[in-house]
């Protein structure tokens, strides 16, 4: 039997200041998340498929991709 899955998960890195948001429509604090897609094999062996970069509203969550 092979016991395999798979994954998303974002890590918030650090907080990058007051911007304007465009879905709030106010001046929010801004951070900057790690999202990951990752696949695992027996819970032992474990891989990262993808790494991006997303810029974030901390209130409503609304942001953007970004280059490393």
């Amino acid at each position: 039997m092979i016991v395999y899955g798979w994954g998303r998960k974002s890590v918030p890195l650090v907080g990058i200041g007051n911007t304007s948001c465009s879905k709030c429509g106010e001046v929010r604090p801004f951070r900057l998340l790690l999202s990951y897609n990752y696949m695992h094999l027996y819970w032992i062996f474990g891989a990262v498929l993808r790494r991006r970069y997303l810029v974030a509203c901390s209130v409503c969550s609304q942001g953007f991709w970004v280059d490393k």
